[in-house]
C-alpha cells in the first residue's frame, strides 16, 4: 500500500496557504513505483480499489495522521467526451470493474473524511489516450466542482497550444471561479517558483 501522492507532486512550502500540510494518502500510478509492479498500468484505477485503500487508511490510524487524499490517476475516463463531441463533459468509465457509481464513491469518501482527486491532462489526449481539458477547462473545472472534486492533477502526456505554465492558469482560473477549494497539481516543467492561489504546480 503506497501512503503518498507522489514526491514529483509535493508543493513546496509556499505553495500550501490555505492547505495546511503537503497532500498525503494514495494515488493508483504510484503503486508500480513502489512496489516494482512493471505490469501494473496507471490506467486500471477502480472504485473498489479506492474503497478499500480508504478502508485501510482510516483502520490503520493513518487518516488520523493527514494521508487524507483518495486520488485516481489517468484512466478514469472514456476516450470521448459526453456525446462524442469535443464540448461535452468527460465521462467517468462505468464498467462493473471500474466505476459503477462514481458519485457514490465520492460521496462515501467525504463523508468518511477523505479528499478525492482526479488526473486531467493540459493536451488533446492522457497517456492512456483518454479525453482531457484542453481547451474544455472552463467545462471540466465546473464539472469537476459539481462532483466534489478537491484535487486535480493536469498532467502534460500530450500537446495543447501555449505553455505549460499558460495552461495550468487556465485550469487554475477555471477551478477558481467555480468558488470550489481545488488543490493544483500540475507537471510540464513551469517555473518551480510558481504556485496557483489554492494549489501548487
Amino acid at each position: 500500500l503506497l501512503l503518498a501522492v507522489g514526491a514529483d507532486q509535493l508543493p513546496r512550502a509556499r505553495c500550501t496557504a490555505g492547505f495546511g500540510k503537503p497532500p498525503l494518502g494514495f494515488n493508483n500510478c504510484n503503486v508500480r513505483t513502489a512496489l516494482g509492479l512493471t505490469n501494473w498500468s496507471c490506467c486500471t484505477g477502480n472504485q473498489r480499489l479506492f474503497e478499500a485503500t480508504a478502508a485501510a487508511l482510516k483502520s490503520t490510524g493513518l487518516q488520523r495522521l493527514g494521508y487524507k487524499y483518495i486520488n485516481t490517476d489517468d484512466g478514469w475516463m472514456n476516450h470521448d467526451r459526453s456525446h462524442g463531441v469535443g464540448n461535452g463533459t468527460q465521462v467517468p468509465q462505468s464498467e462493473p470493474w471500474r466505476f459503477p457509481d462514481w458519485q457514490g464513491m465520492i460521496d462515501k469518501l467525504h463523508a468518511d473524511g477523505f479528499f478525492f482527486g482526479l488526473y486531467t491532462a493540459m493536451g488533446n489526449q492522457s497517456c492512456c489516450k483518454r479525453a482531457t481539458s484542453c481547451g474544455n477547462e472552463v467545462i471540466d473545472a465546473n464539472q469537476y466542482a459539481k462532483w466534489g472534486v478537491d484535487y486535480v492533477k493536469d498532467d502534460s502526456c500530450s500537446a495543447c497550444p501555449g505553455s505549460a505554465a499558460s495552461n495550468l492558469q487556465k485550469m487554475q482560473d477555471a477551478l477558481d471561479a467555480t468558488g470550489r477549494k481545488v488543490l493544483l497539481s500540475g507537471e510540464g516543467g513551469p517555473d518551480p517558483q510558481e504556485c496557483s492561489a489554492t494549489g501548487h504546480w
